[in-house]
């Protein structure tokens, strides 16, 4: 949701020395991680407001796919 709206994420994260790549790739990835965050309660929320559900049962249902969401970010930026 959110990467549509603005630049990538390596605007963000300063690049430092080479030697350094490892605290950049950790900095991105709590980035990446506080973002799903933030659109998974955005979620829960509009689910609550719009579909009646509850706020509980809104979130359980869509962290899963949040979850994937960091898993397959962070094996990709592993490998690149």
């Amino acid at each position: 949701m959110s990467g549509v709206l603005g630049p990538g994420e390596d605007h963000l994260v300063p690049n430092r020395a080479e030697s350094r790549v490892p605290a950049r790739y950790r900095s991105a990835l709590l980035l990446a991680l506080t973002a799903i965050a933030f659109e998974l309660l955005a979620l829960a929320g509009i689910r609550q407001q719009f579909f009646g559900t509850g706020f509980l049962s809104s979130f359980v249902s869509v962290t899963p796919g949040g979850a994937i969401i960091a898993a397959v970010s962070a094996a990709l930026g592993a490998v690149s």
